[in-house]
């Protein structure tokens, strides 16, 4: 990168970062003995220049290293267990998709790699292999996998292993993929799984649950009760002396008096989709009304979760449902919602357009509503989100007439090989993608209004980024709002005055391409 701000003279800033289509950088694994500081390494099989090691830990006994390996597309996962005087390594378990396997990041925030059972006898895993995620309890050796949690519905996180009790607890949500609950299920793998959380509570839950899996650290919130805190016995969620009671906390009342509301929407090739919509204060169902669209759309989050704050306007300089905006976000297939394998995976190799099509099929019916106002329709995102407002702009210009793009990766083959390769497979057998998913293939189509914002100094998603789109508008007289922040990085976290700034600018900008306000039908703009 280059710095032109902190000094008289400009400065190189290197940055260490293995574009898509390069290997990933080796590792190897190595012990150490104390006493004669010899270092043996481990003989872990395969290219360390075309695999990832994962994470490695200790088995509980100190007798051998367990690893996990995956190889370059991600869609092969091994096990291993190295000895570690000999640096002998053997492959317990294997697991492969034909997209890409899932990792523990996916449904733990935690450090550790394995949760052991048995006194390291048997470990927990999670796995996709039956279309949804669920829990599996494997033996040390491999040989023998027993499912703990069974049906058609994903375990969002692995909360706390209770071996005492014979019950491991578990987040998940049947009924509604933008909700979350706890439930439990025996460790032997004999009976169904029981919900805990109490289902007069709709929302998100959150749990934090002690070692010994007696208490727990209960949150609660969803999109029209702020957030509550309490501490509970577990498995009565009886609340402990002295705490509060979310259950007696809890107003359903508060649902009547919320301009948000979650709903659903099918688009024409059959796609079901979650969405959130906030709607102007005082809303009169007989005018037509500017629509803003918040998007992200990609495997790494979710935008649609029915919690507190969730339609909150966050950049916008002021508030939108007073101003007189309908805001709304979707999340369509490719995003982390508990929604089964297929529903995930349906993205692979096809950012940029799966998703791209499934959000504009979404806006299309939703603008089918007799109080949305087509010729004022604008979209907007950061990163990934940054990303699929400008393909939104440029694919289907018919429907958003403008976008704000901040930090977008334009092309996938500007971004990480880590990240990329797992769900766009190598460039080098499928170009063909790569191309049709990258907004700047599709420039030359813009006919509404732009602001595109990036910062200089984003060692994330680089500013090479917004530079060779600018490259394709300039080339095709394509006329749009372009600002650069010096040296900031990927959050615009940097610099003096800069949030106020960028929130007042993208504000400004919005009002006066998308104008606010309800207008009756006959006096549309």
């Amino acid at each position: 990168m280059i710095n032109n701000t902190d000094s008289v003279y400009s400065q190189i800033v290197p940055v260490e970062y293995p574009k898509v289509g390069d290997p990933p950088s080796p590792a190897r694994i190595g012990v150490v003995d104390i006493a004669n500081a010899k270092t043996t390494w481990m003989a872990v099989p395969g290219d360390p220049a075309q695999h990832y090691i994962v994470r490695m830990e200790w088995a509980p006994d100190g007798k051998e290293i367990i690893l996990q390996q995956l190889n370059r597309k991600q869609n092969e996962s091994k096990l291993m267990l190295c000895e570690p005087k000999s640096g002998v390594a053997k492959t317990i378990f294997t697991e492969t998709d034909e997209a890409w396997v899932s990792t523990i990041n996916e449904w733990s925030n935690s450090s550790i790699g394995w949760d052991w059972l048995e006194g390291g006898k048997s470990f927990i895993w999670m796995s996709e292999k039956d279309g949804w995620r669920h829990i599996y309890a494997i033996s040390r050796d491999g040989k023998k996998e027993t499912l703990l949690t069974q049906g058609k519905y994903d375990v969002i996180s692995l909360d706390r292993i209770d071996e005492k009790g014979g019950v491991v607890y578990f987040s998940a949500s049947p009924n509604s993929a933008v909700q979350k609950y706890l439930f439990k299920a025996p460790l032997n793998g004999k009976g169904k799984a029981e919900q805990l959380t109490p289902a007069s509570l709709p929302g998100t839950h959150t749990y934090t649950i002690s070692p010994s899996g007696k208490y727990a650290r209960h949150s609660f919130s969803n999109y029209y009760s702020p957030l509550k805190t309490t501490w509970e016995e577990l498995p009565s969620q009886k609340p402990l002396a002295g705490q509060k009671d979310l259950a007696k906390e809890f107003n359903p009342k508060a649902k009547d008096s919320t301009n948000v509301e979650f709903f659903k929407v099918t688009t024409e090739d059959g796609v079901e989709m979650d969405g959130w919509m906030k709607k102007p204060t005082n809303f009169d169902p007989n005018k037509k009304y500017p629509v803003v669209f918040y998007v992200y759309g990609e495997p790494a989050g979710t935008t649609v979760e029915d919690a507190y704050g969730a339609a909150n306007d966050f950049i916008y300089d002021g508030d939108m449902a007073e101003d007189g905006y309908i805001h709304v976000s979707i999340d369509n297939r490719g995003t982390p919602a508990p929604k089964g394998r297929d529903w995930r995976k349906a993205i692979y190799r096809k950012i940029g357009q799966i998703n791209i099509r499934d959000q504009a099929m979404g806006a299309k019916k939703i603008l089918e509503w007799p109080f949305m106002d087509t010729s004022r329709v604008a979209v907007w995102g950061w990163s990934g989100g940054g990303s699929s407002t400008l393909n939104l702009m440029f694919q289907y210009p018919e429907i958003y007439k403008t976008g704000i793009s901040i930090a977008p990766v334009t092309s996938s083959l500007f971004y990480d090989n880590i990240y990329t390769e797992r769900y766009m497979g190598l460039p080098q057998e499928n170009m063909e993608d790569y191309t049709a998913g990258a907004s700047i293939t599709h420039a030359k189509n813009l006919k509404g209004n732009l602001m595109l914002i990036h910062g200089t100094g984003d060692d994330n998603v680089h500013f090479q980024n917004a530079e060779m789109l600018v490259n394709e508008l300039v080339k095709y007289n394509k006329q749009f709002q372009y600002m650069a922040y010096p040296m900031r990085s990927h959050g615009l976290s940097e610099g003096e005055g800069t949030f106020l700034h960028l929130s007042t600018m993208v504000s400004k900008y919005l009002k006066e391409h998308c104008p606010p306000g309800g207008v009756n039908a006959v006096n549309k703009p």
